[in-house]
């Protein structure tokens, strides 16, 4: 059974090669749990095999880098809990419930790194919005002194120009969002 589950690894086309070399690595550690623990057989929520599911849809996901694989971070992970775990004489389940920790730990971590980028977007694109509304309104703002007071056309290529900037940055600042949204957005 484990064999043969190793063997659906590296049939796996969706599993990078480099991760897959890594998932391989892995076969004897769960082998030594599965000779030396009976309960691996009888519950899916055995730490190795829990390992072994996380790490694969984990995988799957991945992409290898196509320069300077040692400096991805996942594979990094990667390396460092299949290093560990081969490097177990006798892998115990605490063993495997640790690698099962860090690997969970590192998907969350990229699962909140995502999660605040669209958050970040969402903001951005209000953001926007408010500054479209800030130029419209200083621009009919001052058609609507244009039309009120007759100027020349220095003074309204100034007005339309240079002011109506001048107009939009002091509208958007005056909001509630305003600059501090922006530069907080900004902000990594």
């Amino acid at each position: 059974l484990v064999r043969r589950t190793f063997a659906a690894l590296m049939a796996d086309s969706h599993i990078a090669p480099p991760a897959a070399r890594w998932l391989m690595l892995l076969e004897v550690p769960v082998l030594r749990m599965a000779l030396t623990d009976e309960a691996f057989f009888d519950t899916a929520a055995h730490p190795a095999r829990q390992l072994m599911q996380c790490l694969t849809l984990a995988c799957v996901g991945w992409e290898a880098p196509s320069e300077r694989l040692v400096y991805d971070d996942f594979y990094r992970l990667l390396s460092d809990v299949v290093s560990d775990l081969i490097d177990e004489e006798h892998p115990t389940c605490v063993h495997f419930e640790r690698a099962h920790g860090d690997i969970d730990a590192y998907l969350v971590s990229i699962s909140n790194a995502v999660d605040a980028m669209g958050e970040r977007a969402l903001v951005m694109e209000s953001l926007g919005q408010q500054l479209t509304l800030a130029r419209r309104q200083a621009s009919a703002f001052i058609q609507q002194l244009i039309d009120s007071h007759p100027v020349d056309a220095t003074m309204r290529d100034f007005l339309r120009n240079l002011w109506a900037d001048l107009l939009t940055m002091a509208s958007f600042a005056a909001t509630d969002n305003g600059w501090a949204s922006l530069t907080s957005v900004t902000q990594v």
